[in-house]
Order: structure tokens, then C-alpha cells, then sequence
């Protein structure tokens, strides 16, 4: 939750405040701090439950009305089911998978065609593909958490001149930004800081 740039606008997990407001509900349901740091899925089968009830049931008192949203699945096999939205995570990891470090403008351009490719073959070898399927999952996860991470930072070192900023300075010394070489990426950075702004300024 803590890397969702939607609960991250919403609840302003960017602040004490708001990581206050995020430890009152999940112990107001019964689920305790200590379970809450772990993965959803090694949660009790019982915390997991009383999440996703309660907060479909508080989504407007948290001001999140679009938190909880219907999707298609398709299931893969026995252990494995996709929605639609798990999906468009995939094809966002894979076309904007990073370039190696200083690479020239051709060997960028080569690496994003091979990125689109491979994007379009895995919507039809999904059913065959399922380690590469989870692998890219949590690829977009990982992205999600430095994206968060770094929209975050970047508000706490004021590193975004005004509410018209035309742009935000990204940490040099920081491991993941190359992450953000590639155009969508940034977008979806600037986008985050923005909403942040537009809500909670």
C-alpha cells in the first residue's frame, strides 16, 4: 500500500500524518502493525479478508472511491489467476524496461523496439509464460516502490520549484534512476508529484 501512487495521494502517505491516518485503519480492522509489514499474500487468510471488506466499505470515508475496481481474469492454471489490470502491469514493465547504462541513441532505440516485441508476444504465450508473466509483475511492482520513493523525496527535499513546476530534480546519487530514462516513466513521476500538489495544496 505503502507504494501505490493512488493510496499515496490519497491518504498523503508522503507525511507522519498520513502514515498515522493508514496505522488507525488497518488496527481499527483488526489487523496488527506487525502482520501489516508483511507480503499481502503471507497475511492470514482471515487479515486478507477484513482488508479488502473494509476498505471496499470505507473507500469514500477514505477518499479513495476508485480503490477497489471490477476486472476480467482469465486463469492460467491451479495456481495462478490475471485480471485484466495485472495484465497491463505486465506490458507497462516490459516497454519501459530501462536501457543499459549509457547506451547510445541506436542501442536505445533497438532495446525499445525489442521492449515492444516482447510486449506483444507475451499477450499470446501468457498460458506458456507464466514465470516470465510473475517476473514482470514484480518488475512493475519494484517500479511502483521507486516511483513512490522518489516522488516522495522529492517533495521532502522541495526540489520542485512551484505548482507550475515545468520540472523535478532526481536524485544523482540515487540506484534506481535509471529507472526513469525512459519518457513513460517520467511521465508517470511527474504525474504523482502533481497529484499530490492538486490534492492536498
Amino acid at each position: 500500500m505503502l507504494y501505490s501512487p493512488y493510496i499515496v495521494v490519497k491518504m498523503g502517505l508522503w507525511n507522519e500524518n498520513g502514515i498515522l491516518i493508514l496505522k488507525e485503519f488497518l488496527t481499527s480492522i483488526g489487523i496488527s502493525l506487525e502482520e501489516a509489514r508483511q507480503l499481502y499474500k503471507y497475511m492470514s487468510r482471515d487479515s486478507r479478508a477484513r482488508l479488502k471488506n473494509d476498505m471496499y466499505g470505507k473507500m469514500d470515508k477514505l477518499n479513495m472511491p476508485d480503490l477497489i475496481f471490477s476486472s476480467f481474469a482469465r486463469k492460467i492454471d491451479t495456481d495462478l489467476t490475471l485480471t485484466s489490470s495485472d495484465m497491463s502491469c505486465v506490458i507497462s514493465a516490459i516497454l519501459e524496461s530501462p536501457e543499459k547504462e549509457n547506451a547510445t541513441y541506436e542501442e536505445v532505440q533497438s532495446k525499445r523496439r525489442q521492449n515492444f516485441l516482447d510486449a506483444y508476444e507475451i499477450l499470446f504465450t501468457v498460458g506458456t509464460s507464466t514465470k516470465r508473466v510473475m517476473g514482470y509483475i514484480d518488475q512493475y511492482k519494484n517500479f511502483m516502490k521507486v516511483l513512490t520513493t522518489e516522488a516522495i523525496s522529492a517533495i521532502e527535499r522541495d526540489s520542485i520549484p512551484s505548482v507550475d513546476f515545468n520540472y523535478i530534480k532526481i536524485k544523482n546519487d540515487s540506484k534506481d534512476k535509471q529507472v526513469f530514462e525512459h519518457p513513460y516513466s517520467l511521465i508517470r513521476l511527474g504525474g504523482t508529484v502533481l497529484s499530490i500538489y492538486h490534492v492536498h495544496h
